[in-house]
């Protein structure tokens, strides 16, 4: 968590001792204790009254998303519906399947030479 090693955790804990003097380690060992219990604390009161409040659990881990994937791919066409049109065949419907450079060049159009000024 948060990339905390066994290492990196012992170097804090002597720098701790040498900055704070082993005589009050334990009393600022205690006071952090304190403060990320209460946080926790707070943390946790706070979910239970968002989840009281909305009526939807907040749990993370009751959402599988390999499942909820699975399910979504899983759910058949019902049957007596045609499939969606795709979106090639939407713009196909609208009349706006071909690309703009693809339109045909009208006959007055004047050529490239006089368009550029060259």
């Amino acid at each position: 968590m948060f990339g905390l090693t066994f290492e990196k955790l012992l170097l804090i804990g002597l720098l701790a001792a040498v900055l704070v003097g082993p005589s009050q380690l334990p009393v600022h060992a205690r006071r952090l204790g304190r403060i990320l219990r209460e946080a926790r604390d707070l943390l946790e009161t706070a979910r239970q009254r968002a989840e009281a409040e909305t009526g939807v659990s907040l749990d993370p881990h009751q959402y599988d998303v390999r499942q909820i994937l699975r399910e979504a791919l899983d759910e058949p066409q019902p049957v007596g519906q045609p499939a969606p049109p795709s979106p090639a065949e939407r713009l196909a419907a609208l009349g706006l399947d071909r690309h703009r450079r693809e339109r045909p060049v009208e006959e007055d159009a004047e050529p490239d030479e006089v368009r550029t000024g060259a």
